[in-house]
């Protein structure tokens, strides 16, 4: 069995995700690695998390603005710029969270998980923003870990579309278009979708 480690050392505190994967032989580089312990496994990891999250500084944003440009001017008038931005909320706490804790949290950890995706919402706010105003025409977000097949409306307006509408109005506000990524089985979210007032 080979196990790896992401280790994220603060000040106090020291966040680790723990993956692991059996060995296969010469096959072994095309196996997938299954998370045994997600990065923020209890409420100090995730206050951890919250406290240290950096906004966007000004190497960032110079660097932002450097790339647009740059895609700007090797597509000249033939299309836009859309960049995919910070994931979207929901999407962005799956892999740190897991996603059989991530669908279950609204439940039975309510607090926390508010906490988690108010930081989130926040944070992409800013990064997304800071996105468009370095020249993005349209900013991506990724949506699908709350698609149809695995949430329904009732789960996606009350749980997700707060945080989301959040980001979503903070890229208009900057200046740009957005675009909503589902990978599929979205047909039951349309209604939905259509409050989070997404370009497209």
């Amino acid at each position: 069995m080979q196990v790896q480690r992401l280790r994220i050392r603060t000040p106090s505190h020291e966040l680790v995700r723990k993956d692991r994967r059996p060995l296969a032989g010469a096959a072994t580089a095309g196996v997938s690695w299954t998370p045994v312990r997600p990065l923020l496994a209890d409420a100090n990891d995730l206050a951890v998390l919250l406290e240290r999250m950096p906004p966007p500084d000004d190497a960032g944003r110079r660097e932002m603005k450097e790339t647009i440009a740059g895609w700007r001017a090797v597509l000249g008038e033939r299309g836009i710029v859309a960049p995919w931005g910070f994931a979207g909320v929901f999407n962005a706490a799956a892999e740190p969270v897991g996603m059989d804790r991530l669908y279950a949290m609204p439940f039975e950890e309510p607090d926390e998980y508010a906490a988690l995706m108010e930081g989130l919402a926040a944070a992409e706010a800013d990064y997304n923003a800071v996105l468009a105003a370095a020249g993005a025409a349209a900013v991506g977000i990724q949506g699908h870990i709350a698609g149809g097949q695995s949430v329904g409306p009732d789960f996606f307006r009350e749980r997700v579309l707060p945080w989301e509408r959040r980001v979503v109005g903070a890229i208009h506000a900057a200046g740009a278009f957005t675009v909503y990524h589902n990978c599929g089985h979205a047909r039951s979210l349309y209604e939905v979708y259509r409050q989070l007032g997404m370009t497209a």
